[in-house]
């Protein structure tokens, strides 16, 4: 019984801290994640859809910067709010390949820099 007892106290321990250990169950679907937000930008940028989120605070200069990345660039901007995106891997990939997209094309974010003027105007 002794021996029984002891088998179930170093299982149910094991079990705890292969659970508690970071990576090992949370690794995977993070990396699986993070990969989709790339190759979902590669495939939007592929079909000519370049997406660029802008997350924080709504600002007044919001519509402005959207209408002049659209028209000047062909960029469309969306806002996230505070809060970000449900999916942060996913949408930290997916913008990094968009400015790196963008920074390649015009030496430069077009966005970012629309958003810069825009804020000295203020």
């Amino acid at each position: 019984m002794k021996h029984l007892i002891l088998l179930l106290v170093l299982v149910l321990r094991g079990s705890l801290s292969l659970a508690q250990e970071p990576g090992v169950a949370t690794q995977q679907p993070n990396e699986a994640v993070r990969l989709a937000g790339i190759e979902a930008a590669k495939k939007d940028i592929g079909n000519g859809v370049i997406r660029y989120q802008i997350v924080g605070e709504p600002m007044r200069i919001d519509h402005e910067i959207k209408n002049r990345a659209l028209s000047q660039y062909g960029v469309i901007v969306e806002f996230t709010g505070c809060r970000g995106s449900q999916r942060p891997e996913f949408s930290s990939e997916y913008q990094d390949v968009v400015i790196d997209h963008l920074k390649t094309k015009y030496g430069f974010d077009p966005v970012a820099q629309i958003q810069q003027a825009l804020m000295k105007k203020e």
